[in-house]
């Protein structure tokens, strides 16, 4: 129910999967992402690639001659994420949108996403 009246104000709940983000989110954090396409260096995203739902940091963003949006995106961890690097650049059409404040299980329980 929570997340149909989220969707309905263009937010959506996500819960981090993995280290690729570490320190900024670790696994099984939950983010709070607006539903947004305009996103700038350094902003945190949500996507799609190949069927999965990746969150990774907006490194660089590049327009091309027909003006299309492609993102380069790689994780905080470098040592430990797939990313731009394996991938290439992602069009901004896989955004689903920007991670704007995380939850943890310890206090404080929330804090905004830089």
């Amino acid at each position: 129910m929570l997340s149909i009246v989220l969707q309905k104000l263009g937010f959506q709940l996500f819960e981090v999967v993995g280290e690729s983000m570490s320190p900024t989110l670790n696994e099984g954090e939950i983010i709070l992402v607006r539903l947004t396409k305009n996103v700038n260096e350094g902003d945190v995203v949500l996507f799609e690639l190949l069927g999965k739902k990746l969150v990774k940091r907006v490194k660089n963003v590049k327009r091309t001659v027909d003006e299309n949006i492609l993102l380069e995106v790689t994780g905080d961890n470098l040592s430990n994420s797939l990313d731009s690097r394996k991938f290439g650049n992602i069009s901004i059409h896989a955004v689903i949108g920007k991670a704007i404040v995380k939850f943890k299980r310890k206090f404080p329980f929330f804090e905004r996403i830089t």
